[in-house]
C-alpha cells in the first residue's frame, strides 16, 4: 500500500497525520513515508514518535508562505 498520497492529503487538509505505530518497523516505515512526502510537497516535514504513535507534520521551524 502506498501511504504517500494519503499522508500528503492529510497534511494539506489538517497540517498533520497521526497513526498508531507500536513497533520499530512501523516507526521506520512512517519516517520513510514522511521523507517522501516532504520531497513530493517540496516542503520540510518532521516526525514525532513515542513508541505508540507517529505524528507527521510540517517543520515548525520553516516560515509559512505568505500570499503577498
Amino acid at each position: 500500500m502506498n501511504f504517500v498520497p494519503y499522508v500528503t492529503q492529510a497534511l494539506v487538509a489538517d497540517g498533520r497525520f497521526e497513526v498508531t505505530a507500536d513497533t520499530l518497523e512501523l516507526v521506520e516505515l512512517f519516517q520513510d513515508v514522511a521523507g517522501r512526502v516532504g520531497s513530493v510537497m517540496q516542503r520540510p516535514v518532521v516526525t514525532y514518535a513515542n513508541g505508540e504513535v507517529v505524528v507527521i507534520t510540517f517543520d515548525p521551524r520553516e516560515p509559512l508562505e505568505s500570499g503577498s
